[in-house]
C-alpha cells in the first residue's frame, strides 16, 4: 500500500473528504511511505498544518482526505474499502462550450384523442366515457366514421 502526504489548503475541514482531484502544479511538498505487511507507515518530516493524505491500495477504493500534522506524533486509523466493480478508478473531466440540448417538447395526441381517431376502440361504460359522448354526437351528426 502507497501513501502519500501533501499539503492542504488552510480552511479545509480536518477529517474531510478531499473531492476536488489533485492538480500537481499546486503541490509545494510531498512524503511518500510504503506499509508493512501489516499496513502500518510512518512518515518523518511531515511539515506543521493541515494535510491531504492520499493512499493507494491494488483492488481498494482511493482514500483521499485531510488531517492535520502537529508536533506530538500521533497514530491515525485509515480504513479503505474494496473496490465492488473492478480495479481502476475513473475520472472523466470535461468542459462543454455549449448548453446541453433542452429535451423535445413536441405535442403528443392525447389518449382521448387516439381513442376518437380509432372507431374500433369502445370504451366499457359508454355512459360515462368522453369518447362515447362524442361519438354519440358524432352518429347524431350522420359522420360516415361513426
Amino acid at each position: 500500500m502507497k501513501v502519500l502526504i501533501v499539503a492542504a489548503p488552510a480552511d479545509v475541514r480536518v477529517g474531510g473528504v478531499a473531492r476536488e482531484p489533485l492538480d500537481p502544479s499546486t503541490v509545494e511538498w510531498t512524503r511518500e511511505a510504503q506499509t508493512d505487511d501489516e499496513g502500518h507507515f510512518e512518515c518523518l518530516d511531515v511539515p506543521l498544518g493541515k494535510v491531504r493524505v492520499v493512499v493507494v491500495v491494488p483492488g481498494h477504493e482511493r482514500l483521499d482526505m485531510y488531517a492535520e500534522s502537529t508536533e506530538q506524533p500521533r497514530e491515525l486509523s485509515l480504513f479503505v474499502t474494496p473496490l465492488s466493480t473492478g480495479q481502476y478508478r475513473t475520472e472523466v473531466i470535461s468542459e462543454r462550450d455549449s448548453p446541453l440540448p433542452k429535451p423535445s417538447t413536441a405535442s403528443r395526441p392525447s389518449v382521448l384523442e387516439c381513442i376518437r381517431a380509432r372507431p374500433e376502440i369502445r370504451c366499457a361504460r359508454p355512459r360515462t366515457c368522453p369518447a362515447s359522448r362524442g361519438a354519440r354526437r358524432a352518429r347524431a351528426r350522420g359522420d360516415p366514421r361513426w
